[in-house]
């Protein structure tokens, strides 16, 4: 009686120092998050280069605090045989997804003057965009973010709660992280020149970041991969991204 609750009493123990670490992670999440956009707010594209070894080193930093605390390389996603085609089916559901959002922002209904302008786009030429797209951007942003949130986070938050509330944690988690980026952005368009616009366009980012959220999250469980989710993520930014580049062009 007495070695079962001596096992009891471990594995409390051990839920609680995952609870209390995905808690902390998630916290730093969207400190970080909101404080490197802000940081490229301020200093402009020239700061994409800077950052990303920047964000590298916290990325393998994080990772490495979060498999000292237990949890194995297959926990976190960074163990798959089939990565090539666990890529190839996260860019094609991520491009299903964003289909109808590239077809809006080609036909803008309701926007002032009838297309969206997109200040940031029209400063960036074909070769900018090309760089980005195939290197900032899949480096800097989808293998940085889904590590930290399909791998780290989620793999702590299943460890320490139902599957159901760690999901949801990194949903939300994964939302307020954008908050600033989304800020900004909207500003940079026609839509941020109508407020009532502009706040519907703040409110549906954040959801529709939520929705995008539990879609990683199913594909990270679904493949045990983080390839798929990496893949969603740089297919939906990049086409969002290269639709709004088309449309100034």
């Amino acid at each position: 009686m007495g070695r079962r609750q001596c096992l009891r009493e471990g594995s409390f123990s051990g839920i609680g120092q995952h609870l209390r670490a995905t808690i902390g992670l998630a916290i730093l999440l969207m400190g970080l998050g909101n404080g490197l956009s802000a940081i490229l707010q301020r200093l402009g594209d020239e700061a994409t280069g800077i950052l990303l070894p920047v964000k590298l080193a916290l990325l393998v930093a994080l990772l490495w605090g979060t498999l000292r605390l237990g949890l194995s390389l297959w926990d976190v996603g960074l163990k798959d045989r089939r990565w090539l085609q666990n890529l190839s089916v996260g860019i094609g559901g991520g491009l299903l997804m964003i289909l109808p959002v590239a077809v809006y922002f080609l036909f803008p209904v309701g926007v002032p003057g009838g297309e969206i302008a997109y200040e940031e786009a029209e400063e960036r030429d074909v070769a900018h965009f090309l760089v980005w797209a195939l290197l900032y951007q899949p480096l800097g942003t989808s293998l940085f973010e889904e590590a930290l949130f399909r791998g780290a986070l989620q793999a702590l938050a299943l460890k320490a709660m139902s599957p159901r509330k760690g999901i949801a944690l990194v949903a939300l988690t994964f939302g307020a992280w954008h908050l600033v980026v989304n800020y900004h952005t909207v500003k940079q368009t026609s839509v941020g020149e109508e407020p009532v616009l502009f706040l519907l366009a703040q409110i549906g980012a954040f959801l529709g970041l939520i929705v995008g959220s539990l879609v990683l999250s199913y594909l990270r469980l679904r493949t045990g991969s983080l390839a798929a989710p990496i893949g969603f993520h740089w297919a939906v930014v990049v086409t969002m991204q290269g639709t709004l580049t088309f449309i100034v062009r």
